[in-house]
């Protein structure tokens, strides 16, 4: 049976892991909207990956923390990792969520929030750069619209028509 993340979910994770992990962690995916107040869409898993390396240990203690709660541990997926270190100067682009002495969690801001989803720009990833828009579109500078609107315009060249479709609404609200 799939697992369903809630706001109420993800903010307990959020709090266990801020007394038991270490270093700069990143919330990303459908979990930051709720992180902006947003109940739009609950998610099946939580995308909580690491800023720096970390150990298996750093890892297991996140699975462990799903499991606290009564998720399974695969509901802690660090695969988001892989798309965030491929852009550069994310780090400059994270905003502070939650902290304690020995660990802060972030989120993405607007722009890296969009950069990562257009890549798939999946029907649930279209609805999320949406609610961003909402939330924090205004937050987007002109650099940051005009990256984002050439990353999907290059994309319309060998975009199917179901994502091309998608393509286009975003471009539109962009």
């Amino acid at each position: 049976m799939p697992v369903t993340i809630t706001r109420s979910t993800l903010g307990r994770f959020l709090k266990k892991a801020l007394a038991a992990l270490k270093g700069d962690w990143v919330v990303l995916g459908g979990n930051v909207l709720p992180l902006l107040g947003s109940d739009t869409r609950p998610t099946s898993d939580i995308d909580f990956v690491p800023l720096q390396e970390t150990d298996s240990a750093s890892q297991l203690k996140v699975m462990e923390i799903c499991e606290s709660l009564g998720l399974p541990p695969e509901a802690a997926n660090p695969s988001a990792a892989l798309f965030l270190k491929r852009i550069p100067g994310h780090e400059k682009q994270l905003i502070l969520v939650e902290s304690s002495k020995k660990v802060r969690i972030h989120r993405p801001n607007a722009a890296l929030f969009l950069k990562l989803k257009i890549g798939r720009l999946s029907e649930s990833d279209l609805s999320d750069c949406l609610e961003i828009l909402q939330l924090e579109g205004q937050t987007l500078t002109a650099t940051d619209r005009k990256v984002i609107q050439a990353s999907l315009n290059k994309m319309l060249t060998s975009a199917g028509a179901e994502k091309r479709k998608r393509i286009e609404e975003l471009l539109s609200r962009l």
